[in-house]
């Protein structure tokens, strides 16, 4: 398949560019980052915060990406920012990007039992619940939930279908797991 979309996955995959992923339904808030892996069903994002550092790995469904902007002012003033900022090598997160439709279960697998990290695990294209992937079946999955100050606050049963994406190791996420190991 050649078509420009795929055409600029891969540049950004090569080369590091950095782009600017718009998702439907959300015209505020975009994600920006160069793309690590991509297939025909997902991709996945080294995500930067607008101060410039590394914001954990983004895995998002191609079709639920509306735009893609590239090549502007935003994304030139990042770079800068990001060649001011050393780099932070936080804990390598190694995982095969499925590529088909009940994509959701094969990362939560690849999830199950790791607890070097959180993830977040977004639901119906709205809440993030952040924890700990502790079960999965085809079905359905439980996290253990960690809050925002670090605290256990138990485990919640969910259904695999719901899933729309996933945050592993963001800058939310680091700030939990330090504290949760903090209180334990």
């Amino acid at each position: 398949m050649d078509n420009i979309l795929i055409r600029l996955l891969e540049r950004s995959k090569l080369t590091k560019e950095l782009l600017e992923f718009w998702q439907y339904g959300n015209t505020e808030n975009f994600w920006c980052g160069y793309v690590i892996d991509y297939n025909e069903t997902l991709v996945s994002i080294q995500h930067y915060s607008k101060y410039g550092m590394k914001d954990g790995i983004l895995i998002w469904p191609i079709d639920k990406i509306q735009n893609i902007d590239f090549q502007n002012d935003y994304i030139f003033c990042l770079q800068h920012i990001i060649e001011q900022v050393n780099d932070q090598s936080g804990y390598p997160i190694h995982f095969n990007l499925p590529n088909h439709d009940e994509w959701q279960f094969d990362m939560l697998v690849q999830l199950e039992g790791d607890q070097a990290f959180l993830t977040s695990t977004e639901l119906n294209g709205g809440s993030l619940f952040t924890g700990f992937i502790e079960d999965v079946t085809e079905e359905d999955f439980v996290i253990a939930c960690i809050g925002y100050t670090g605290n256990s606050e138990g485990k919640s049963l969910y259904k695999v279908n719901e899933i729309t994406g996933f945050h592993l190791d963001d800058m939310d996420n680091q700030k939990r797991f330090k504290l949760y190991h903090w209180k334990k």
